[in-house]
Formats: C-alpha cells, sequence, structure tokens
C-alpha cells in the first residue's frame, strides 16, 4: 500500500502532514476534473469544470470552475469578414482543501501540560479562487487552430491553521513545559496580472489534441496538453 502520509519531528514535537506521490520527487497531487461544454448561439460557448466535493477520513476537497467564451469578431464591422477568429474569453474558479480532526502537531513527551490543554482539534483549510478574462485571435487551418491573445487575471487564496497547538517552552526555571497556541497561522494572498496565452488544437474527428500556454511576467506562468472527445467546430 501506498504512504500517503509523511512525518517530520525536530526534537521529539512531530508533525504529521498528508502527501502525494511519496518517493517520486513529483510535487503534485493529482486532481481529475470533468469539463463540460455547451455551444449557443452566436458563436457563444459555456464551459463547466467541476470536482464533486469529496470526504475521505479527515480530508475534503472540491473544485469548480465555469467559463464563457464569445466570438467579438461578428459585432465589428471592418474585420467580421476577415478570414481568421476574434473573441472574449472569461473563467472562474474555486478550489478548497480541508484537513480536519487530527493532530498533525503532537505534544513533546514528557513534558509538562500545566494548562492540561488536549490538542486533537487541530485542522488545515486551504481554499483559492481565481478568474480571468482574455481576447483570443485564431486561425483555423484544415485540421489545425493556433490561437494566441492577451489575459488578465486575478487570484486569492488564503491558508488558515485551526485549533490548538502545543509548543515546547522553557519557563523562568529553565524547566520545559507545554504552552498552547490557539489559531497559530492565517495566510491571505492576492494578486492581479496581465500575461499572454497562445496554443493548438489539432481536430481528428471525434478527438482533439490540445496544447496550450501562459506566460505571465511576474505571476504564475503554465502549459498544459490533453485529449477531448467530443463534437467541435
Amino acid at each position: 500500500m501506498t504512504d500517503l502520509f509523511a512525518y517530520y519531528s525536530n526534537g521529539g514535537t512531530s508533525i504529521q502532514t498528508p502527501i502525494a506521490l511519496k518517493g517520486t520527487g513529483i510535487n503534485m497531487s493529482p486532481l481529475p476534473v470533468v469539463q463540460l461544454s455547451v455551444g449557443l448561439i452566436k458563436g457563444t460557448e459555456v464551459m463547466l469544470r467541476i470536482f464533486p466535493k469529496i470526504e475521505t477520513g479527515d480530508y475534503k476537497a472540491g473544485y469548480f470552475g465555469i467559463g464563457l467564451k464569445h466570438n467579438i469578431k461578428q459585432w465589428i464591422p471592418f474585420i467580421k469578414d476577415k478570414a481568421f477568429d476574434l473573441s472574449f474569453a472569461g473563467a472562474f474558479a474555486s478550489a478548497s482543501l480541508d484537513m480536519v480532526g487530527s493532530d498533525f502537531l503532537k505534544a513533546e513527551t514528557g513534558i509538562s501540560n500545566p494548562s492540561g490543554q488536549i490538542f486533537n482539534n487541530q485542522t488545515i483549510n486551504f481554499s483559492s479562487t481565481a478568474w480571468n478574462a482574455n481576447i483570443l485571435i485564431s486561425k483555423k487551418l484544415s485540421i489545425l487552430t493556433l490561437f494566441g491573445g492577451v489575459r488578465l487575471s486575478h487570484y486569492k487564496t488564503t491558508l488558515d491553521l485551526k485549533g490548538n497547538y502545543p509548543i515546547t517552552t522553557l519557563d523562568n526555571t529553565g524547566i520545559k513545559t507545554i504552552t498552547n497556541l490557539t489559531d497559530p497561522i492565517g495566510i491571505e494572498g492576492s494578486a492581479t496580472h496581465v500575461g499572454f496565452n497562445g496554443g493548438l488544437r489539432i481536430k481528428l474527428g471525434f478527438l482533439a489534441i490540445f496544447a496550450e500556454g501562459s506566460l505571465v511576467p511576474g505571476g504564475y506562468s503554465s502549459a498544459t496538453a490533453g485529449l477531448n472527445i467530443g463534437f467541435f467546430n
């Protein structure tokens, strides 16, 4: 059985954390996501990505995303007859991971706990939301479609450690005791960036191979590739 937990120790105080793909050197967790797309009138497409919130043991995870794409070229008189496509695309996504009901940080054994505090209510709460707006230009060449554009994106991420956490300290006589920290960490970060993205899609009947990437100076750049099954324009 694959070990999904890592144990760290420092001077008798230990912390247990969930990890994925232990021993492979790959610092990522795979997350399967279902994507649905529906084409509407006037070159409009609505997209939905979802990973229903699941609970396994003390862990809860979920993901939701929605997007909209619309052909704006048709509304611009001097380019609507040109041999390329110009579209607006926007998306919103939200992800969460909660680890509850555990004692991630354990008290050092053999040390006095004068408060009598029980440290079994520790939780880690992670959440992230993001949105982006894009102007995309694309050109279709037989089975190949090339596209590129400009993107405005924003994200907000929070990480909270809730509950009681034991910290080994020295009192004024030099004797080690356990001190309680309640809700010790609350971190929030957000940023807005302008970047560039581009990619290609190869249509093969009901299959489509795609690859795309984004370059965000001073932010988060990414690259993805995959295989879609369905009906495509």
